[in-house]
């Protein structure tokens, strides 16, 4: 998986693929940009925020990235934040109703024209709902980054969740506290406030160069607000030329820095992000790359893709397109078992029931059949016999229906018909009213197979003729009449 972030200025990767052996091969890429890809959370420039992707992820190192499948985090600024608190005696069933509703009613723009997802915090005494929304319009100019790419766009995170990761653990279960969490490096340094039910405000805080001066500033005016902050986590490659019980004393809160936290409470993730060439992640400059990976680990369901289900119905997101698979599958093993005694039979016997055919053909007299008369029948259409097997056709599954996971749907049909090599992803558009297909003329017979194998699905129509550069032998465009 490629963990993405991408900031206003800032591109920073991590990518962490788990090998055959249980090690990973890990990645990492890290840029400050002149200009700005980013304006308040949004992309102004396509190609240019493509661009600064794509060196990130040819650029990374030690090791080269072949996975495709991105977990991307924005800034805040991307997102509309809420909080609210959870009535004591609500029932389980009535949470996501109650969340709605409440979303409906504070949000500046409607529901139904965004991604969205929220995560239920508890502690002993009360719960807080933290709750993200993306609009479609926002978040389709960033799907078009990832399909010109053609990487396919798994998650959508906001750096906050994922900051709160990082020091979560920490928390007192019996006691809500104030916390600051600040990113001090060579750039420009920020801050946001948690408590210990998420995030309080999504406001960025913004750093002078004098980063003590300015935290002290921020943590005298949480006092005069009631919300005196009770520690300070600090993040940045230049917290490791802090001494915490100066900073402590300048600043005037407890000075907690995030390495000593993930060194001492995320070390079973500090394991897992060393890859066989026994590089470390420098994780004080990837910190929001670490958090989305916790984040992604112990919430897997939280993504504003939708996964869970809490999505609406018209949102321009899929399920993630997956990489091919090259599991073996129970056909496989019985199709190579039957291939291997039908060719033992035909060596070891076939000689003998050839000889033995053929001397009871010489001994047998010749029979002369008489003409018959009558309209002289045509032959049945045979399809061309295919010159190659379904695992090795590389097919293409578009979503062009509007149904999210429909192409992940289909997949699992082809799957399931022996087909193994199949990328899923989102059409141009999602008005496709009838299913289409394209195929390379070398492969042409691939058209009965997978007519034959989709036939309780859809009736396909003749196919078009793929261009012979594209990667993909097949293209499959969802329509809405595929069942």
């Amino acid at each position: 998986m490629i963990y993405l972030y991408i900031g206003k200025n800032t591109i920073k990767l991590v990518c962490l693929t788990k090998t055959l052996l249980g090690q990973y091969n890990l990645s990492f890429f890290e840029k400050k940009h002149s200009v700005a890809l980013l304006e308040d959370g949004q992309i102004q420039n396509i190609d240019l925020v493509a661009s600064a992707v794509k060196e990130a992820i040819t650029g990374a190192a030690p090791t080269e990235i072949k996975d495709r499948d991105i977990y991307l985090i924005l800034p805040q600024e991307s997102f509309s934040f809420a909080r609210y608190s959870v009535p004591a005696d609500i029932q389980e069933s009535a949470i996501v109703p109650f969340i709605k509703d409440k979303a409906r009613a504070s949000l500046p723009f409607e529901l139904d024209s965004s991604l969205y997802d929220f995560m239920v915090l508890r502690m002993q005494t009360e719960s807080a709902v933290q709750f993200f929304a993306l609009k479609n319009e926002h978040f389709d100019l960033f799907g078009q980054v990832f399909t010109l790419l053609g990487l396919n766009l798994t998650a959508v995170v906001p750096e906050t969740a994922g900051y709160f990761k990082l020091f979560e653990k920490t928390l007192k279960k019996d006691k809500k506290e104030q916390v600051i969490f600040a990113t001090y490096d060579d750039g420009a340094p920020f801050a946001f406030v948690y408590d210990s039910l998420g995030l309080v405000s999504e406001e960025r805080i913004e750093l002078g160069e004098d980063i003590k001066k300015s935290l002290k500033k921020q943590a005298d005016e949480m006092k005069e607000k009631a919300m005196k902050p009770d520690r300070l986590i600090l993040s940045g490659e230049e917290s490791k030329t802090v001494r915490q019980d100066l900073f402590t004393k300048d600043v005037g809160v407890w000075t907690n820095p995030l390495e000593k936290i993930v060194t001492n409470f995320y070390q079973e993730y500090l394991k897992l992000l060393v890859s066989p060439e026994k590089s470390v992640l420098p994780f004080l400059t990837f910190d929001v790359c670490l958090g989305g990976f916790i984040l992604a680990t112990e919430n897997p369901n939280f993504s504003l893709l939708g996964k869970n289900g809490r999505k609406v119905k018209k949102m321009s997101a899929s399920k993630p397109m997956s990489l091919p698979s090259m599991s073996i599958s129970k056909r496989d093993v019985f199709m190579f078992v039957t291939s291997f005694i039908v060719s033992f039979l035909i060596i070891y016997f076939g000689p003998k029931v050839l000889s033995s055919f053929t001397n009871t053909s010489r001994e047998s007299k010749p029979i002369t059949l008489a003409p018959t008369a009558g309209p002289k029948e045509s032959e049945p259409t045979v399809a061309p016999t295919p010159n190659f097997k379904k695992e090795e056709l590389k097919i293409k599954i578009l979503n062009g229906s509007g149904t999210v996971g429909k192409a992940t749907e289909v997949k699992d049909i082809l799957k399931e018909a022996g087909y193994v090599d199949i990328l899923t992803g989102n059409a141009d558009n999602f008005d496709y009213t009838v299913t289409e297909i394209q195929i390379k003329k070398d492969k042409k017979a691939a058209f009965e197979l997978l007519k034959n194998d989709l036939k309780k699905n859809i009736s396909l129509k003749t196919p078009t003729i793929l261009d012979e550069d594209d990667a993909a032998d097949v293209i499959l465009i969802i329509g809405t009449d595929f069942e």
